[in-house]
């Protein structure tokens, strides 16, 4: 995820990294990255280079030139901003599935947590219908959405299914679901059929982010699972930044893929 290959830890890692953008690019090379998920906050958001012609061929420069793709973007945003109050955040989403078609982004991720949690009931009027237009703008430019919620894995599957569009999928976040409480291996069982990527971070329940294997998330059991159903999405690590940036992103990829090489040989897949 974007701002996490910069500093220490300040500014903070869930904020657009707007003096070292650039150079996330080189440094996600070095470390082995294929792709940095795009951020898309909503300070001065218009300072955002996805947010302009001239911005977008940086990015694709900078991508091809350092084989590190943008694939996805996080609408952030909607976390600081609901995306259910009136037409300004609806007009914001169009405008920024059009620029991430542009910058040959397939996959823009809607956070509905915090400002724009849905509670409990998935089903509300307004936000359902929201939903609805916002997947019939995503089918006209032939991208993604992917619902990061709070919601348990039923619900979640019921909205998917009532949306019934091929637009939207479901964004995975292990960490979040661990801290809620829930069990992410049951929960991808049964979303699995709508799981376009999954987001690896690790929380105690009721807690904070973690270093990996430090939280509540069985990923011993996840990444076998995963490999049992054939899970092709991405990972993306939305790991905390520690004092060195680099270094704790280093450790992090590394335990992703130690555990899913591990994971592979326990279920005896070459």
């Amino acid at each position: 995820m974007q701002g996490r290959l910069s500093g220490g830890g300040v500014p903070p890692s869930q904020v657009f990294p707007r003096s070292t953008w650039r150079e996330e690019f080189t440094t996600a090379r070095d470390l082995g990255f294929d792709a940095i998920e795009w951020l898309f906050d909503a300070p001065e958001h218009e300072a955002n280079p996805l947010w302009s012609a001239g911005g977008r061929q940086s990015m694709r420069e900078l991508a091809t030139g350092s084989g590190v793709s943008v694939d996805s973007v996080c609408a952030h945003c909607f976390v600081q901003k609901s995306l259910f109050e009136g037409a300004e955040a609806f007009s914001l989403l169009c405008r920024l599935l059009e620029c991430s078609r542009q910058a040959g982004i397939s996959r823009v991720i809607v956070p509905l947590l915090e400002a724009s949690s849905l509670g409990a009931d998935p089903t509300v009027p307004q936000a359902f219908q929201v939903l609805k237009s916002a997947a019939a703008e995503a089918e006209a430019r032939g991208i993604s959405i992917l619902l990061e919620t709070d919601l348990a894995a039923g619900p979640l599957a019921e909205l998917v299914q009532g949306l019934g569009s091929r637009a939207i999928r479901v964004c995975y976040d292990v960490g979040n679901a661990a801290a809620a409480g829930h069990d992410p291996c049951s929960d991808l069982r049964r979303l699995l059929p709508w799981t376009a990527e999954i987001h690896i971070k690790d929380r105690p329940k009721g807690g904070p982010g973690r270093f990996l294997g430090e939280g509540d998330v069985p990923f011993g059991n996840l990444f076998r699972d995963l490999w049992r159903v054939r899970y092709t999405g991405p990972f993306v690590l939305e790991t905390p930044v520690g004092r060195n940036a680099e270094e704790t992103a280093r450790r992090h990829l590394a335990f992703v893929k130690d555990g899913l090489r591990s994971a592979a040989a326990e279920a005896g897949i070459p």
